[in-house]
């Protein structure tokens, strides 16, 4: 029976005590035969050594001594393999347990992060949902108190005349030095106010001469308007929507324009950055003015609506629609116009605010208005008419809408403070001349129409 499996059937320490008395019982019979060996040599009268050189062990002996050598190296052999497989198999189940481990400890700590990150998101839109309420209601109480403000100050002008502009009108009149300074930053004010819009309604003209050009139509341009001398079967849709909506466009285009320059700048104390505001102002009220009046009047950009063939009911959407751009506009302008107080002061408080807006905006856009439409009056009726000259005054008054939220909300914002520098009171001389020179050319140059085509 083969030694491995006897221990397995036996056990270790059977087995154990099997190889014991294996081996006892081998001891034994060497001794016993040594024993034989050393009486034999006593009665024969020689020497055990002498004995054992006459008396070799046999082979078959010492062949079982090397067969058991054998043996003993291959189970040796055999043991080690198996310890060393019993340490492997243990070892690859530790890494195995402790990869597992890994792997759980990660699956947690994931776990925890994405619990984590769900709990804060939730958070934080719990947060933003919060903050949005606080938002709306702040809101509906701005703008309930802003239109209770505007109602009052509609439904009572001479108690708004009488407190709000009467003592600003009657300390300018009184004070010298105040005198000086209204004059100046109402003239700057409306010079840049004429110079922008004339700029915007020219390179509008311009746009439409390029447009026309390219239907080969014949045209005359005159200070106050545009006149196409073609007859009327030459005109067809793609044309009017074209030639009509190019100067509203145009100068919708560069307000949006003159409004990106003049807020990168409106915090500089640079005078030309008036040109820019007032820019945008005239480039959103142009288009939005020539909507609402087109639209009541039937012309001009009117004309474009009508040949898009919408209803009346489209239409009155239209006007609405203009209407509350224009408010807009001018609700969303009052900061802009009283940052551009850093041009004069080094503060905008309670005390010089109403001074600075009534010189700076509201009587620059009465003043310049008028002048525009006196600037636009036709000289002759030949190639217009009274109801178109009524339409182009209009189209001017229409900035009257967004100067109106601007009266009645500019109190309502906190006093501004700019750089501690010296402000001088200069006029504008260098722009004052340009728009002489630019009106008078238009006025003289234009007066008998410049033909194109």
């Amino acid at each position: 029976m083969k030694e491995q499996r006897k221990r397995k059937l036996l056990g270790e320490r059977i087995y154990k005590a099997y190889r014991r008395i294996r081996y006892i019982r081998y001891l034994k019979k060497i001794r016993k035969t040594e024993s034989i060996q050393a009486n034999h040599a006593k009665v024969s009268g020689v020497s055990p050594a002498r004995a054992k050189k006459k008396k070799p062990e046999p082979l078959s002996y010492k062949i079982y001594t090397v067969y058991r050598k054998f043996r003993f190296l291959r189970h040796k052999r055999k043991s080690r393999r198996a310890e060393l497989r019993r340490k492997n198999a243990e070892l690859r189940l530790a890494r195995k347990k402790e990869k597992e481990l890994i792997r759980q400890n990660i699956r947690t700590k994931e776990l925890e992060l994405i619990l984590n990150e769900k709990a804060e998101k939730q958070k934080q839109q719990l947060e933003k949902k919060e903050l949005r309420k606080r938002r709306r209601r702040l809101l509906r109480f701005v703008l309930k108190k802003q239109l209770r403000v505007y109602l009052y100050n509609l439904t009572h002008p001479l108690q708004y005349y009488r407190k709000r502009i009467a003592p600003g009108l009657r300390s300018i009149r009184e004070n010298k030095e105040k005198r000086k300074s209204f004059f100046v930053i109402f003239t700057n004010s409306t010079v840049y106010f004429i110079l922008s819009y004339l700029v915007i309604n020219l390179l509008g003209m311009m746009v439409t001469v390029w447009a026309a050009s390219q239907y080969n139509y014949r045209m005359i341009l005159f200070y106050y308007k545009l006149y196409f001398d073609i007859e009327t079967s030459e005109w067809f849709g793609d044309a009017v929507r074209t030639l009509y909506s190019a100067q509203p466009l145009t100068s919708l285009f560069l307000g949006l324009v003159f409004l990106i320059v003049y807020s990168n700048v409106r915090r500089e104390a640079y005078a030309w950055k008036l040109f820019f505001l007032w820019g945008f102002i005239h480039g959103l009220t142009m288009f939005f003015g020539a909507t609402l009046m087109g639209t009541l009047l039937n012309k001009g950009f009117g004309y474009v609506l009508l040949y898009m063939y919408y209803s009346d009911s489209s239409k009155l959407i239209f006007a609405l629609t203009a209407i509350f751009a224009l408010v807009s506009v001018g609700t969303f302008s009052v900061k802009s116009i009283m940052l551009s107080a850093n041009l004069y002061f080094r503060e905008l408080n309670r005390e010089n605010k109403s001074f600075f807006m009534i010189s700076q905006f509201f009587l620059p856009v009465l003043a310049g208005t008028a002048l525009l439409a006196l600037l636009k009056f036709p000289d002759n009726l030949y190639y217009t008419t009274m109801d178109y000259v009524y339409f182009e005054i209009l189209k001017l008054a229409s900035i009257v809408i967004v100067a109106l939220p601007v009266l009645l909300s500019y109190r309502t914002y906190l006093d501004l403070f700019f750089e501690d520098t010296h402000k001088p009171l200069h006029l504008q001389w260098k722009v004052l001349i340009v728009l002489g020179i630019i009106a008078l050319l238009m006025r003289t140059g234009l007066s008998g129409g410049l033909r194109i085509g």
